[in-house]
């Protein structure tokens, strides 16, 4: 009793293909299978009368031929010598291009065969009389040639970016172009060429390349493992990031899941894990055997060392994580914009400093700037328990002690600071801006001059909502009318906004009128005088 519904099956069979763009891979897979060292391509070109151009997909190698058609038209039949039988081959690519194109005509070792693939799919009848025909075989010829006329034009079943053909042993040539090959000797002789930090291992019996992604990252994140000259995307986690590449070539086995029939993904299973952490035990070996032979100013030096060594940091041991010398800190705790730059701290460099894990807020909501009496510095809440085993105390709070709601508060900032263990202190900043989400500031000093300036040079990073109707420049243009208002007040000085005309006039404290002359004194305590006549 058949437990199979081949009619259904065939039917159905186009729904097993995740992408139509997979196509044409996987003839070329299919011809590489067959030894072929060179293969030929025409696609969305006139090859023979009869065939739309744009519909042609034309393919022609060198390799064994076929022999056997059951194992073209069949499901999960193949005629593959021994080395190819360990990719485990699904057995389906062929019939990813019956169920894309209304007829193919195929020429190898067999003889010679024409397709009408609507007929195949539906009609078990027709299937047999085409596997059963009698054919005239040539075993004197070398290699297979196929002719198909697609349901869709061409370019709907190949990828547009032709490098991802790239990775085949073979010689590939698309419409008369050769893909320049992206093979692990090319990838090795770039990273040798970029002078990048590099290592060359192997894990079940393939070799793997692991290298630096120097200033810029590799633009080969769908590259990173060859499947038998198919590229599999591979994604690496957060704690991977982005600033290690590698190139996985295999060659030997399955030591990894492809997820068939178009392998495009790997699938999470064991093989996975085992991968991943070997990768992860060669990558965290890469990093120190290159960092622990570095200056600190060589590592501050060159771009993406900061991440590759919050990599390290994300997949070492502990005692690894205790015995790296270094570690990437912000030394701004006040800097509140979304990309803050970070530098590399020796450990041994940290005696006096305290740290936090988020950019620093009086009353959980004000920014702030001005002169913070304590050293502080920023760090990603991962280095939390390797900072606090330095003796570093962590800044979990910061409270104001005289909050007001005036806009300009003629006194310093009087903060009350508490750490992660239990402890508080008191300090003061001198000259302070504060500001909350809803853009509600206050400006704390004693000395005009200094507000003023404290002011104008904060205000543009500290002032602005992302969430508000309003652009931030508007948000801000509102502070400074609102400043300047309360300014003039605080300190009766003149309305310079009525002066505009005179020069630098946003920087003028007071002016005197002395007969036909003008002198004016600016915030800086330098003074000007100048003829009525003149302005």
């Amino acid at each position: 009793m058949e437990i199979i519904n081949e009619n259904k099956l065939y039917q159905v069979i186009n729904r097993f293909f995740t992408d139509p763009k997979n196509l044409l891979g996987e003839l070329i897979q299919n011809a590489c299978r067959a030894k072929a060292d060179k293969i030929d391509i025409i696609m969305g070109k006139e090859k023979e009368s009869g065939i739309p151009g744009e519909n042609t997909l034309y393919i022609q190698d060198n390799g064994t031929g076929i022999h056997d058609l059951k194992a073209l038209l069949g499901i999960a039949y193949s005629d593959w010598d021994d080395s190819v039988e360990t990719q485990e081959p699904a057995g389906m690519g062929f019939l990813q291009l019956i169920a894309s194109a209304c007829s193919v005509k195929v020429e190898s070792v067999f003889g010679s065969l024409l397709i009408d693939c609507d007929r195949f799919l539906h009609n078990a009848e027709y299937r047999r009389q085409l596997i059963n025909q009698k054919q005239k075989s040539n075993l004197t010829r070398k290699g297979t040639t196929i002719l198909a006329e697609l349901k869709n034009p061409a370019n709907q079943y190949m990828y547009f970016d032709q490098s991802l053909y790239s990775g085949f042993d073979a010689k590939v040539i698309i419409n008369g172009i050769r893909v320049e090959p992206f093979t692990l000797s090319t990838v090795l002789d770039q990273v040798k060429a970029k002078e990048l930090p590099y290592k060359l291992c192997t894990f079940q019996n393939n070799q793997l390349l692991i290298s630096f992604s120097g200033k810029y990252n590799y633009p080969y994140s769908s590259k990173r493992i060859n499947w038998y000259g198919q590229f599999i995307p591979y994604q690496f986690t957060l704690k991977q990031g982005n600033s290690i590449n590698i190139y996985y070539d295999v060659k030997n086995g399955t030591p990894l899941t492809p997820v068939y029939p178009d392998r495009v993904s790997l699938a999470k299973d064991s093989k996975l894990k085992e991968f991943e952490a070997f990768l992860n035990r060669e990558m965290t070996d890469l990093i120190k055997e290159y960092i622990l032979n570095q200056k600190l100013e060589d590592l501050n030096g060159k771009e993406a060392m900061v991440s590759i060594l919050h990599t390290f940091y994300n997949l070492c041991t502990e005692e690894e994580a205790r015995q790296m010398p270094w570690i990437p800190v912000m030394k701004n705790a006040f800097d509140y914009s979304d990309y803050s730059d970070e530098v590399l701290m020796l450990k041994s460099d940290l005696n006096g400093f305290y740290f936090c894990t988020d950019a620093l807020h009086a009353d959980s909501g004000y920014r702030i700037a001005g002169e913070f009496p304590l050293s502080v510095l920023r760090v990603n809440a991962s280095y939390s328990p390797i900072l606090k085993a330095l003796g570093l105390k962590e800044i979990t709070d910061l409270n104001i002690i005289n909050n007001d709601y005036d806009t300009i508060i003629l006194q310093a900032l009087k903060l009350k600071v508490s750490f992660h263990t239990n402890e508080e202190m008191k300090c003061e900043i001198k000259t302070a801006l504060i500001c909350d989400y809803s853009n509600d500031f206050h400006v704390y000093g004693t000395d005009s001059a200094d507000i003023y300036r404290m002011f104008l040079q904060n205000y543009y990073e500290i002032i602005g909502d992302t969430d508000s109707f309003d652009s931030i420049e508007t948000q801000q243009e509102y502070a400074l009318r609102d400043f300047l208002s309360e300014y003039e007040k605080a300190f009766s000085v003149i309305n310079f906004r009525n002066f505009s005309f005179l020069p630098n006039f946003s920087q003028v404290k007071s002016i005197c009128f002395e007969g036909k002359s003008i002198q004016i004194h600016y915030h800086d305590n330098t003074s000007k005088q100048y003829l009525l006549e003149a302005l």
